[in-house]
């Protein structure tokens, strides 16, 4: 994390022993805690309980939890494929034909202990009631004295149960979170394809139905069951003098989780059953299509296509029953179903004007139509015009224009309401605490209106490394719309064999983009507007520490999107004197992309945002960081020699720039280079052996922080954070 202009050890709040979140106020009428720190202690924002349920300060971040050596960056893979390919010719112009493949593959996951807010379901917000704390048999002696001595904070009402809001405990007691991923899929295709002649000219056609499925099995161990949490808090000494559980539900263990280790191994097996899940997505696709020539011109024949298309996509998710009986509280999965279908007609048509002539090698016209009728978002019109010309047989020009849409999926569409956690800094929290406020008093005015004790405002520090957001779909979507225009050359000339140059150019514009105002985009928006009555504040709820609680970021059609950029390919071929008894080559490739605009617009009130070669300020999310730079390179270099190939690879990542907006020590990122070798060697016409190394120089991708790309503290997506790693196998056919 980011403190006083310099990065610093930080770690989630959520810590062994629990924390509590407390404002100045709150932190001041505390009786019986000695709040000062034993240590360096950067700032205080509440309690946590130490060994034996002893209340003392929390510093944040020195009491913060690291999480992070617990944590997969790659995770284990195990994947058996089978395909099959069949056809059977009926006649000479009809073939009746079949494809099929089945996939099953199992995948691991390892999280650090589990991370949670202990709630009681059916409370109020991120709110855990605590009954009988003055004479519950779970709790230490310290803690029941800590509630006892502040009833006035934590039972106001006087009804013997404590509320504590918006705490955070991590159950470093139980060991890791795994989870175990099973997902088998299998598709069928089957069709009939053939020809047959009208007059001179030879038409084909295909006809074909397919269906796919996909199962996903889930299972996942170390995860606290809210409901059962509550339970075991209520607890009595029983005639026996044994601690029980005061409902007496069968199986249930007293727990308490105020304190280092107070989880004991019984009550741990007790508070984390087996949780499970299945998921299943099915396609049917039917369709057919006709293309032919329906005249031929002095330049050429004019050749089509038409054809129709029906596709119904359908999803279900089935959560455990704990889960659909809210046992986990705003982390429990909800059941999810939904179906939508779509039917299409579309046809190509290509006119070649002239050909072999001066300046006119080639010059062809070209377009498309779609009008596709979908149960969601109704009847849409698409379509594409284009043309290529070649001046002289080495130069070709082309060029197009696309009207396209794209309707929501099934996530998009019906994805159950959830939370989960994401990186992000708080507006209203004081970046340094020494030297001058960076805030306005404007916005320190607008941030206690919002929820701030006007008593922390001054020294106001996020206590957690990020923030929790909700997120789910939306049914009322519709589809997005763009346009897209290309223009590219290729060009291989003779005065230098064996060379390919490529260039295009692309610009696309998309309105109403089905997109998620993020939660740092949404704190962004309401602590610049200031407006409390806008979309955006009112999507942000706070506990009355202040602290943030949630942010809701739901999909909708309010996004602009617009991407400019250029590709650029090229490949050369040199011939070399014969090796190993055969003709040997060296082929070159180089591919550069840049990309010179792609920017966003989540909000109509707001300007909109040009992403490209930027993180931070929503051009990254806490949440894997998906950051796009804008300049990509690829170079390659392959030799070849009868049954030997060795082939090596650079890949660049531009350099990066912090977001003008963003006040960061962290202002760039160098671009980054990786090379690769991979060699085969074919020992005969059934043997065939690989072996090469990735990152070959173990670089190390750099350190973005939490804020800005999440857990990893790297953008994920984009970096390679594995290191060099070697790779061989053999391939064998039949």
């Amino acid at each position: 994390a980011e403190i006083n202009g310099a990065l610093v050890y930080s770690g989630s709040g959520n810590i062994p022993g629990t924390r509590v979140p407390l404002s100045l106020a709150q932190r001041n009428a505390l009786v019986g805690v000695n709040m000062t720190p034993s240590g360096t202690c950067t700032s205080i924002t509440g309690i946590r309980f130490g060994a034996g349920g002893t209340p003392m300060p929390y510093c944040q971040p020195e009491d913060t939890y690291n999480y992070a050596p617990f944590n997969l960056l790659q995770r284990p893979l195990e994947r058996i494929n089978f395909s099959a390919l069949a056809h059977y010719d009926i006649t000479d112009h009809i073939t009746a034909y079949a494809e099929a493949f089945f996939v099953n593959a199992r995948n691991n996951s390892k999280l650090a202990p589990d991370s949670f807010t202990p709630v009681t379901p059916g409370a109020a917000s991120s709110t855990l009631l605590v009954p009988n704390y003055a004479t519950s048999a779970s709790l230490s002696p310290a803690v029941r004295n800590f509630f006892i001595n502040n009833r006035a904070l934590f039972d106001a009402d006087g009804d013997g149960t404590a509320a504590v809001v918006g705490g955070g405990r991590r159950a470093d007691e139980l060991g890791t979170r795994d989870s175990f991923f099973e997902r088998q899929s299998y598709a069928i295709t089957t069709g009939l394809r053939g020809d047959f002649d009208i007059g001179k000219q030879t038409w084909r056609w295909d006809a074909f139905y397919q269906y796919l499925r996909n199962r996903t099995d889930t299972r996942s161990e170390g995860v606290i069951n809210q409901t059962r949490l509550s339970l075991g808090l209520d607890s009595i000494v029983n005639g026996a003098g044994q601690v029980v559980c005061r409902s007496g539900v069968p199986g249930c263990v007293p727990v308490s989780i105020f304190g280092l280790g107070s989880i004991t191994p019984a009550a741990g097996a007790y508070l984390t059953p087996t949780r499970t899940s299945n998921d299943i997505f099915e396609r049917q696709v039917a369709g057919a299509s006709l293309s032919g020539t329906l005249f031929d011109l002095p330049a050429g024949p004019v050749a089509v296509a038409v054809g129709v298309e029906y596709r119904k996509d359908s999803y279900q998710s089935t959560p455990s029953a704990m889960d659909l009986n809210k046992e986990y509280g705003a982390a429990s999965s909800n059941a999810l179903s939904g179906s939508f279908d779509v039917k299409e007609i579309f046809g190509e048509l290509r006119i070649p004007i002239l050909s072999d002539t001066p300046f006119f090698d080639t010059l062809a016209i070209e377009g498309a139509a779609r009008y596709s009728d979908y149960s969601t978002v109704g009847g849409v019109f698409t379509w594409k015009a284009g043309g290529e010309w070649a001046p002289v047989s080495w130069v070709r020009i082309r060029g197009a224009y696309n009207s396209a849409i794209r309707a929501p999926n099934i996530s998009e569409l019906f994805s159950a309401t959830g939370q989960g956690f994401t990186g992000g800094t708080d507006p209203c929290a004081r970046p340094n605490l020494t030297g001058a406020d960076p805030r306005s008093q404007q916005l320190r005015d607008f941030c206690v209106a919002q929820g701030v004790p006007s008593g922390d405002i001054a020294t106001f520090t996020q206590a957690t490394l990020g923030l929790t957001q909700e997120t789910g779909g939306n049914p009322n979507l519709t589809e997005e719309k763009s346009k897209t225009y290309t223009i590219g050359a290729v060009i291989s000339p003779p005065f230098i064999p064996r060379l390919n140059i490529t260039v295009d150019y692309f610009n696309v514009e998309v309105k109403g983009a089905i997109t998620t105002i993020n939660a740092q985009q949404t704190l962004n928006d309401c602590y610049t507007g200031l407006n409390a009555n806008s979309p955006t504040c009112l999507s942000v709820f706070r506990l009355p520490s202040g602290q943030i609680d949630y942010v809701r970021t739901n999909q909708n059609n309010i996004g602009a999107l617009k991407v400019r950029g250029l590709d650029v390919q090229g490949d050369y071929t040199l011939p070399l004197p014969a090796a190993l008894g055969e003709d040997a080559q060296l082929r070159l490739t180089g591919v550069a992309s840049w990309l010179f605009e792609r920017s966003t617009q989540v909000l109509s009130t707001v300007a909109p945002q040009d992403c490209a070669g930027f993180y931070g300020a929503g051009c990254s999310t806490g949440t894997g960081g998906f950051i796009i730079p804008d300049f990509k390179l690829n170079l390659g270099a392959a030799y070849t020699s009868g049954p030997l190939s060795i082939r090596g690879q650079a890949r660049m990542i531009g350099g990066l720039k912090a977001f003008p907006t963003v006040t960061t020590i962290v202002k760039s990122a160098p671009a980054t280079w990786y090379f690769d070798m991979t060699s085969t060697f074919e020992i005969n016409d059934n043997f065939t052996f690989f072996a090469g190394v990735d990152n070959l120089l173990d670089k190390m991708p750099p350190i973005l922080g939490t804020t800005f790309v999440g857990d990893a503290n790297v953008d994920v997506s984009l970096y390679d954070t594995l290191g060099r790693r070697y790779f061989a196998g053999v391939r064998m056919k039949f």
